[in-house]
Formats: structure tokens, sequence, C-alpha cells
């Protein structure tokens, strides 16, 4: 119970991290505030589908089920705070950068899913094998907005986005359902693709908690 309440907590602080860019009309601005959500993350140790299923068959990596329970609790998390979102004056429209993104052509919800895994994984990788504070740090303040500034997709960020969007009138379409299966398939590809390629010796000063 305890693990499906942390899959929640870190759903939803990927949540307030996009709630947070969508509250300013600086993408540059609200790109670094999006960090808060992965930053709590790491430093927590709170279960991120998208931080850990790269080391899915690893050396203590989670199983396919935690990956598929955790990925539930990150959305459940995500949508509550959708579902909560009020928008701001001078902020973003939802509505309309979800309208955008359902109606991306599959092979391109994917491509820009695989790339978000990628950078993803790497903020969270080096966060999880440095301990020396620029080193860890800068994968996070660097990949973070890569990935937003990019246009890469998130499926966790997007469940928040979807579901911010449904709260203020976006109707529920097969279209929203195929754009999240491939992103999620995004995701989880480049995240794997990558540490598939990368040395696997960590160093000895790593902290990643689990």
């Amino acid at each position: 119970m305890n693990f499906f309440l942390n899959s929640m907590a870190a759903g939803a602080s990927i949540a307030l991290g996009s709630y947070a860019y969508l509250s300013v009309e600086s993408r540059y601005l609200g790109a670094f505030l999006f960090i808060v959500g992965l930053y709590a993350v790491c430093q927590y140790g709170l279960p991120l589908y998208t931080g850990r299923i790269a080391y899915l068959g690893r050396a203590g990596g989670d199983t396919a089920t935690r990956l598929m329970m955790m990925l539930v609790g990150n959305f459940l998390g995500a949508a509550i705070v959708g579902l909560l979102f009020l928008p701001t004056a001078s902020g973003m429209d939802v509505l309309a950068i979800v309208s955008k993104k359902i109606v991306q052509p599959a092979q391109e919800s994917f491509i820009r899913g695989f790339f978000c895994g990628a950078l993803v994984f790497l903020a969270v990788d080096i966060f999880r094998r440095f301990d020396d504070p620029l080193g860890r740090y800068l994968g996070l303040l660097l990949g973070v907005p890569a990935f937003i500034l990019s246009g890469f997709e998130h499926c966790v960020a997007d469940m928040f986005y979807l579901a911010a969007a449904w709260r203020w009138g976006l109707a529920l379409e097969a279209k929203s359902l195929m754009f999240m299966l491939m992103v999620i398939l995004g995701n989880t590809i480049g995240a794997l693709a990558l540490n598939a390629i990368m040395p696997q010796a960590v160093p000895k000063s790593s902290t990643f908690k689990r």
C-alpha cells in the first residue's frame, strides 16, 4: 500500500511541476519551474515510472508488475492534481496545448516520447550515480528543461494535462487514449534503449534511493 501511495506522490510531484509550467507565460521560466517535480522524486526516492523503467531487468531494478502498479499510481496522482487545476490569467491555455497534442500522428507522439524517456533516464541516472552536488543536480537542471523546450512528451505530465483539460471542457476521445499509449511506449523504449548502450559501472559514491 505504501508503494502505491508513494507512486501517487511521484505522479502528483510531476503534476505540480507541470502546473507550474502552465502558470507562467514564458516557456523558458516554465521549463525551469518544471524541475521541481523530478527534483522531489529524486530527493525523496519516489517511484516514478519514467525514472525507473530503464532499470527493468537490471540488478536492483523493479519487476514488470511493480512498474505497472507504479504507472497506475503515477497516473492517479497526476490526474487528481489535474482535476483540481485552476487556470491563471497569465499562464498557458491547457485546452489549446492538449488539443494540439492529441492530434499528433501516432509516430510523432512515439518519437517525442522516445526522446523524453532517454532524457529523463539521463537526468535520473546522473542523480543516481553521483554524490557531488554539481554533478548530480546538473542532470536535473539540464535534462528537464531540455525535454520541455524540445517539445518531447512525458506520459505522467501528459496525464496531468489531459485531466486538467477534461476538467475545463475537453471531450474524452479515442485519440486521447492512442496519444497516451504512444507516449508511454516511447518513454519506455527510449529509456531502455539508452540504458542498454550506456556504461553500466556505477561510481562507488552512488546513493540512489529505492
